[in-house]
C-alpha cells in the first residue's frame, strides 16, 4: 500500500481532496510493515504482489474507502472524529477500534486492537503533488 497515481479527482475541499480512484504504483517497506503487524510470510508475499485500486468517496464527514485487489475486495465506511470497529481484512484475524481525523491536509486513521492478536497501527493519507501518499506505521516501522 502506498504511493499511488490518481486516475480521477473530485472537488478539492476539506477531506474531499482524497475523493477519486487511485492506483497503487509503488510501495516502500510494505513487507516490513506487515511483519510488524504479525502477518505471516505467505500472506505478506501474497499481499505484496497484488495490483490495487482504491476508490475514496466523501459525503460530509463520512468517508467510504473501497479497496480492490487481484485477491480481494474490501469496503470501509466511517465518520470523522467518531470511534468505530473495523476488521483486520484478512491479513490478520480480529478487529480494531479506530478513529479517523482530518487536519492539516491529512486524513489520519488510528487503530488500536480490539482483540489481543493485533498490533496498533496508524494510517495517514495526504496529497503530495498529484499523488495520494499513504503512510502506515506500526511497532516503529513506517511504510509508504
Amino acid at each position: 500500500l502506498s504511493k499511488a497515481t490518481q486516475i480521477r479527482q473530485l472537488p478539492l475541499t476539506m477531506a474531499h481532496i482524497f475523493a477519486g480512484t487511485w492506483k497503487l504504483d509503488r510501495s516502500e517497506k510494505f513487507d516490513d510493515y506487515l511483519k510488524a503487524l504479525g502477518v505471516g510470510m505467505i500472506k505478506r508475499k501474497a499481499a505484496g504482489s497484488v495490483s490495487q485500486h482504491v476508490t475514496i468517496t466523501v459525503s460530509g464527514d463520512t468517508i467510504n474507502i473501497k479497496t480492490n485487489t487481484t485477491l480481494s475486495k474490501q469496503e470501509n465506511e466511517y465518520t470523522l472524529n467518531k470511534k468505530f470497529r473495523t476488521p483486520a481484512f484478512g491479513l490478520a484475524d480480529g478487529e480494531y477500534e479506530a478513529e479517523a481525523t482530518f487536519a492539516d491536509g491529512k486524513l489520519t486513521l488510528k487503530a488500536t486492537p480490539a482483540t489481543t492478536s493485533l498490533k496498533a497501527t496508524t494510517v495517514i493519507r495526504e496529497l503530495v503533488g498529484e499523488e495520494l501518499v499513504m503512510t502506515m506505521i506500526s511497532e516503529g516501522v513506517t511504510c509508504k
